[in-house]
């Protein structure tokens, strides 16, 4: 039998990848008047509103109405101590707002990309040539510029390999029917601390395990220890030590140092890692570091000297909602124009809505030169 040639097609710009940083790109592709195709192997919709910070929002909303009853006494309330939570159903109105936040998402994909809106899986065969497997068959598009903005997804450690199925990550997390009794969860950086925070004021037990010493990527030492007295009260906080997990009859037991206790389900908040090694970026001759991330600038996020540029989760440098907003509109930008322009990147900023949250700006405290600053604090306590 003979082989069916791939369908081939052209076009200006090819983005791959219907994320937040595929459709900032995608924006000023259109206001460009250039022709294009997005590409996505599915389920459509952004990591902020299928499975991060909008998801996350919800719980920690409905966490802290639930947590808020106990202010009501001191307000003169009554009853207060017969309040009960129907804790599933509680879980089900974040998952069903999830849903919604999900569904908008993914319309929003297809509004904007209409008919060219490509369902399949992507690799480069050349720099400007992509093999797509979609549902009716193969078909290979050739563009004049390509962005990469295929996302990323959570780090699985092999450790947790003899667990797995009494482990989820933050991408499982809200796809549970029900809550568990009780959570083990492994990283606490914002993520992490989030919904940890979350499922404890809403009543799950929670312990917390992070080999690093402080919470929230906090890394000016007195911070540090104030965050740690903030949330010690709401779950346990292992920290400094690895964790160790093995199966148990009833569930998984973790251990860290001298401390261990057995949970029903762990939750792997360890990171997330890009979602390029599917696309054969190598063998298309595109240049990569040694974590297999494509070389780029980080001015104009173009990748080497190709035709390629990079956005978002993708190229690792910043995973975080409005980096990758930006970064896409760059992209977007410098795919439309004969000669990248190189954009001045905003201050990082970062946020974990923890109540009270944690909000970083700038350079961290461990990457400043301590001969060269001055540190001033100030205490809201101590205000009037």
């Amino acid at each position: 039998m003979g082989t069916t040639t791939p369908c081939r097609i052209q076009t200006d710009v090819a983005i791959i990848g219907a994320g937040t940083a595929g459709l900032h790109a995608l924006r000023e592709v259109r206001r460009a008047n250039k022709d294009f195709y997005l590409i996505d192997h599915g389920p459509l919709g952004t990591t902020c509103a299928r499975v991060g910070c909008m998801p996350s929002k919800s719980a920690l909303h409905a966490a802290a109405v639930w947590a808020a009853r106990r202010q009501l006494t001191a307000l003169g309330v009554t009853g207060v101590d017969q309040l009960d939570i129907d804790l599933q159903a509680a879980w089900a109105h974040v998952r069903g707002q999830r849903a919604h936040f999900a569904a908008s998402a993914a319309d929003q994909a297809r509004q904007a990309a209409g008919e060219r809106l490509l369902h399949g899986r992507a690799r480069l065969i050349e720099p400007t040539l992509i093999e797509i497997e979609t549902p009716e068959g193969a078909l290979h598009l050739h563009a004049r510029r390509v962005i990469i903005a295929t996302g990323s997804r959570p780090v699985l450690p092999r450790f947790l390999d003899s667990v797995r199925e009494r482990t989820v990550t933050t991408d499982e997390l809200f796809d549970l029917p029900t809550l568990p009794r009780s959570v083990g969860v492994l990283g606490l950086g914002a993520v992490g601390l989030e919904m940890g925070v979350a499922l404890a004021r809403l009543g799950v037990r929670v312990i917390g395990a992070d080999q690093a010493a402080r919470v929230a990527g906090i890394s000016d030492p007195q911070i540090a220890s104030r965050a740690r007295e903030c949330f010690d009260h709401l779950m346990p906080l292992w920290l400094g030590a690895q964790a160790r997990v093995e199966r148990a009859r009833d569930g998984v037991r973790i251990t860290a140092g001298e401390q261990s206790e057995t949970v029903d389900v762990l939750l792997a908040a360890l990171g997330r890692q890009a979602n390029v090694d599917g696309l054969d970026l190598d063998e298309a001759g595109v240049p990569l570091d040694r974590k297999g991330i494509p070389v780029f600038d980080r001015a104009t996020l173009q990748v080497g000297k190709l035709p390629v540029f990079i956005a978002g989760d993708a190229n690792a440098e910043r995973p975080l909602l409005h980096e990758a907003a930006d970064q896409g509109a760059i992209a977007g930008y410098n795919a439309c124009v004969e000669t990248p322009l190189r954009f001045a990147r905003k201050v990082p900023l970062g946020i974990a809505f923890c109540a009270p949250d944690v909000v970083t700006v700038g350079a961290a405290w461990d990457e400043l030169d301590a001969d060269r600053i001055v540190v001033g604090s100030a205490e809201a306590a101590r205000n009037g």
